[in-house]
């Protein structure tokens, strides 16, 4: 199967935790670890970024490789504003024009409105549906 025009494998997936204090939460990392599980088991390559909610360095994975998909997990509702500027940040620092940003985790299911509108593409409620979601984003419909 081929993802967006390239064979399995070469679509490229960057995730990052952002969650303010909770990054003590080991909720967080173990619900980021299957995300990039199922990706990976999907025929994605995963990257991870983000570790104690220092976003620099995945802003410099942006500029320095090509990347389909920026995927944020957010740990609690009130870091929407947060959330934003993560968002603006990884698309001005990405070498991909378009790439597609997906949101999801605690913090977006608990109050998915207020995540409307701040520039992510979609939201994924569990693995599979971002999967699905970044699939579809790039053109895969296996």
């Amino acid at each position: 199967p081929t993802h967006g025009g390239v064979h399995d494998g070469d679509a490229l997936g960057l995730l990052a935790v952002l969650a303010l204090e909770d990054f003590a939460n080991t909720h967080l990392y173990l619900g980021l670890q299957i995300v990039e599980t199922v990706f990976r088991q999907s025929g994605w390559q995963v990257k991870r970024g983000g570790d104690g909610g220092h976003l620099d360095s995945c802003y410099r994975e942006l500029q320095r490789d090509h990347f389909d998909v920026f995927g944020l997990s957010v740990g609690i509702t009130s870091i929407v504003g947060d959330v934003a500027i993560a968002i603006e940040r990884a698309r001005a620092a990405s070498r991909n024009s378009g790439l597609h940003v997906c949101i999801g985790g605690a913090g977006v299911l608990a109050a998915p409105e207020a995540f409307t509108g701040i520039g992510a593409d979609f939201f994924a409620t569990d693995a599979l549906e971002g999967v699905a979601l970044a699939n579809a984003a790039v053109g895969f419909h296996g």
